[in-house]
């Protein structure tokens, strides 16, 4: 009996050592909503690190809880919005279909392995005009790719007025 629960532990201690498997995850709340809650995404439970994402349909997905938002990848579908402000890291890449829009607002960071926007998306930076250091990092290890009719647009930059 002591060796079958011996081996009974091993095999349970083996199987919790495995990486956790990727969930592809995709929104299923409100037309507008909280990234950090729950009951807006398939299975019921908030994307984590290892999951692919997916924000298909005419969404408004708000992101700003400390730390940054870290999932495996994440595509933005025609008319969704992702509006983050304080950063993303995806580990594979982010795609942002036609009409898809991925909105920084603060002092961000963006960091992608593959960064993909394609012809009628957009990301946007709107950093506040009177905070001291606003700035947007994009650092993309892999490709980045911007299609003829996708836009990139940077607005807010440094203290109102021009002053620094």
């Amino acid at each position: 009996m002591g060796l079958v629960r011996g081996l009974l532990a091993a095999v349970l201690l083996a199987l919790a050592a495995l990486p956790a498997r990727a969930a592809s995850v995709s929104w299923t709340g409100a037309a507008a909503g909280d990234w950090d809650v729950g009951t807006n995404w398939s299975g019921g439970i908030v994307p984590g690190a290892a999951d692919d994402v997916s924000i298909a349909g005419a969404f408004v997905v708000a992101y700003a809880t400390d730390p940054v938002l870290a999932v495996n990848s994440l595509t933005l579908g025609a008319g969704a919005t992702l509006a983050v402000s304080t950063g993303i890291a995806v580990s594979s890449y982010v795609e942002v279909q036609s009409g898809g829009v991925l909105q920084a607002d603060a002092a961000v960071g963006l960091d992608a392995g593959d960064f993909d926007l394609r012809a009628g998306s957009s990301l946007s930076y709107a950093g506040a005009p009177a905070a001291p250091s606003p700035s947007l990092s994009l650092v993309v290890s892999g490709a980045f790719t911007l299609e003829a009719g996708a836009t990139a647009t940077v607005a807010g930059t440094g203290y109102a007025g021009g002053a620094h």
